[in-house]
């Protein structure tokens, strides 16, 4: 959708709803709708036609009245309602409902800067970016007049310019929630443009934003079709952008398809040309996991449990089960820990797992280690976390399992 398509969707819209309170029973057809007439009706749809209408008759020689109505009637007004408002004076003069917008000096200024803001965005995006080059910004990096704008803007339908101006934007959170929303937008067209905006990124994009934008749109079109979203990956794969990715496709498929599928198809999944392996694949193995923990514990306790023994590639997964443990059930997570084949990996689990489990019931920890089959080394490292010269007594509660848990 272009801009002028946009602006003709958002016309027919007001219209419509215009019309339809103008031939509703009793309507007046024979003078125009005060704005003050429309702000004092209760009833939020018979309102809600009343201002479109009024709003639709906007025009430099009524603006003072409908201005003096909205001030009036301020009590009640929706931020809603105050975006129709701009997006009408913007049909004529958006540069000026922002100047009149921020010369208010009342408590509702930044609530009417954000509407003129949305409408300038909307009307004419390239002109209101002057906005931007005097707009102070929080300590997360956020502008609400920043958002607005690209609010209105990413309605506008001006794709191209839109992802320009978010290139230029220094690295903040707002960069990535614009991003995020801008592919929701684009998405509703269907995945074939968001997977067409995302080739239309170059890979020396400003601050290295070919990354966000591949992450960004791995989590969109995953959350759409896990398969679609496997293909655009391994078209990438080895590609220095697509660094945690394959994360954040883990925990995609994880929410919208069947998770037990996942891990097989990380474990196959083939190296990128010239490596020995993905690099990014034990990221997404332990990823996945602590998801599926987050999301369904039993079952993914479950589909560890069908192994006997463990495969080596799901070490990660495995580390992220015992870290799952680690600050209710100390002792499960030094089992689990042990269950790990890849050695460095092994023992830097168990000692998080018995630095963990020592404070929680020193006793049966201190019982445990005693008789564990592990490393010197790591015997060294978790006596040198806490572990050594604890008291030996009686077994506790958090023993060795006898069984894996389920």
């Amino acid at each position: 959708m272009n801009a002028m398509t946009g602006a003709a969707c958002m016309a027919a819209l007001v219209l419509g709803v215009a019309l339809g309170y103008a031939l509703a029973p009793g309507a007046d057809l024979s003078r125009a709708i005060p704005v003050a007439d429309a702000l004092a009706e209760q009833d939020l749809l018979t309102r809600s036609g009343m201002l479109a209408a009024a709003l639709e008759n906007l025009d430099a020689g009524n603006l003072d009245e409908a201005l003096a109505a909205l001030d009036a009637k301020q009590v009640g007004v929706t931020d809603t309602e105050l975006r129709v408002f701009m997006l009408a004076w913007a049909r004529f003069d958006a540069a000026g409902a922002y100047a009149w917008a921020a010369a208010q000096e009342s408590e509702w200024s930044g609530r009417l800067q954000e509407a003129a803001a949305y409408a300038w965005g909307y009307a004419d995006p390239q002109a209101a970016k002057e906005i931007l080059s005097d707009t102070p910004t929080g300590r997360s990096g956020r502008s609400p007049l920043t958002a607005a704008l690209m609010a209105g803007w990413r309605v506008n339908g001006d794709v191209s310019g839109m992802t320009e101006q978010i290139i230029a934007i220094p690295p903040s959170r707002q960069r990535e929630t614009l991003t995020t929303a801008l592919l929701a937008q684009i998405g509703k067209q269907g995945l074939d443009p968001v997977v067409a905006w995302l080739e239309g990124i170059p890979v020396d994009a400003e601050a290295d934003y070919k990354r966000l934008a591949f992450v960004r749109t791995m989590a969109a079109v995953a959350r759409r079709d896990v398969q679609r979203a496997t293909e655009l990956y391994l078209v990438h794969q080895g590609q220095p952008y697509t660094e945690n990715a394959l994360g954040v496709l883990a925990r995609r498929w994880i929410d919208h398809d069947e998770p037990a599928t996942l891990f097989p198809w990380l474990a196959e999944l083939p190296a990128p040309q010239g490596q020995a392996v993905d690099p990014e694949q034990s990221r997404a193995l332990s990823q996945g996991m602590k998801w599926w923990l987050r999301r369904n514990p039993d079952e993914a306790q479950a589909w560890v449990n069908g192994f006997d023994p463990l495969p080596v590639v799901y070490d990660p997964a495995v580390g992220s089960l015992a870290q799952y443990y680690l600050k209710e059930h100390p002792n499960l997570a030094a089992y689990w820990a042990t269950q790990v084949r890849d050695e460095a990996l092994r023992s830097e689990t168990l000692v998080r797992a018995m630095k963990r489990w020592m404070r929680k019931d020193p006793e049966a920890a201190q019982e445990w280690l005693a008789t564990a089959e592990i490393d010197s080394e790591t015997r060294e490292r978790i006596n040198l976390s806490g572990g050594k010269g604890m008291p030996k007594g009686r077994r506790g509660s958090g023993g060795r399992p006898r069984q894996r848990p389920r």
